[in-house]
């Protein structure tokens, strides 16, 4: 029995060939390159980054040149990158800097030669507990240190104002018998008034009153918008005041003297003065 060929034209090929692929299963992750019947190369990994990067060579530019005397061995102020160590410039202080972690603190060293150090919560930096100066010793065979405790910054206590009183919101009564008769500007929330040279405060919203003495700036600001409010003047703040009375007032209120002769220019003074007189007669005035 002798072999038989089959001629297979070329769309022939093209038919078996797909029908393999497509029994054998499509995609990448079953054919290791063909994905849809379509032959795609393998993905390129990219290789690790170098770590001779331009910032970690600049950082150790500046380890090297401006803290040469922080190394492996000045214990306790040693230098090991392994354990996140690092250098590095400080923009807003135009400064550089090393940067040491410890295991409950971190220790920040200056290009000016002053050194701090913080609480360490976990890589961030906490309150200031230390600081002080270093320098490096002679052939950089160490670093000198001087740090001394920082002194906590005492917060001056705020004043506070206590409710001395309580009267109707909204409305500018007293249960303490204040005049609240004042209104500075631009001021919708409170108003002012005056008893015994004390300014007291009243909120509109609450009805609190206020003793404004803890508040010593207030006070002058209260002053010198009402210069009168001491004074006891109930008068609105910028009332025309009445003008000094000039001379000629003063004589035209006198009484004209009369002369004892009955001579006619005598008596025509005489009805003149009588005129005048009977116009400022207090009778005529209720």
């Amino acid at each position: 029995m002798g072999n038989k060929f089959i001629r297979l034209t070329e769309s022939d090929l093209k038919k078996i060939i797909k029908r393999v692929i497509s029994e054998q299963g499509t995609g990448y992750e079953m054919n290791r390159g063909y994905q849809d019947n379509t032959y795609l190369k393998p993905p390129v990994i990219p290789p690790p980054p170098s770590n001779t990067s331009t910032a970690n060579k600049a950082n150790e530019d500046i380890k090297t040149k401006k803290f040469p005397c922080f190394t492996t061995t000045s214990v306790p102020y040693d230098y090991n990158p392994k354990r996140g160590d690092t250098a590095g410039h400080y923009g807003p202080a135009k400064m550089d800097f090393l940067r040491l972690f410890q295991d409950n603190s971190i220790i920040v060293a200056w290009e000016n030669n002053t050194i701090k150090q913080y609480v360490r919560n976990g890589n961030s930096a906490g309150k200031e507990t230390k600081k002080g100066t270093w320098k490096c010793k002679t052939n950089n065979a160490g670093v000198d240190v001087v740090m001394t405790d920082t002194k906590p910054v005492s917060q001056p206590q705020k004043s506070v104002a206590k409710v001395v009183a309580k009267s109707t919101p909204n409305t500018k009564e007293s249960s303490i018998g204040v005049v609240y008769q004042y209104e500075y500007p631009n001021d919708k929330k409170y108003v002012y008034g005056v008893k015994n040279n004390i300014w007291y405060g009243k909120t509109l919203a609450t009805g609190n009153e206020y003793d404004l003495s803890v508040y010593p700036s207030t006070v002058a600001n209260l002053n010198k918008q009402f210069p009168n409010a001491m004074k006891g003047t109930t008068e609105p703040q910028g009332a025309p005041k009445p003008a000094a009375p000039s001379t000629d007032n003063l004589a035209a209120q006198q009484e004209p003297k009369i002369a004892p002769t009955n001579t006619q220019p005598q008596t025509q003074v005489q009805t003149a003065a009588q005129s005048k007189q009977s116009f400022y007669n207090p009778n005529d005035m209720g």
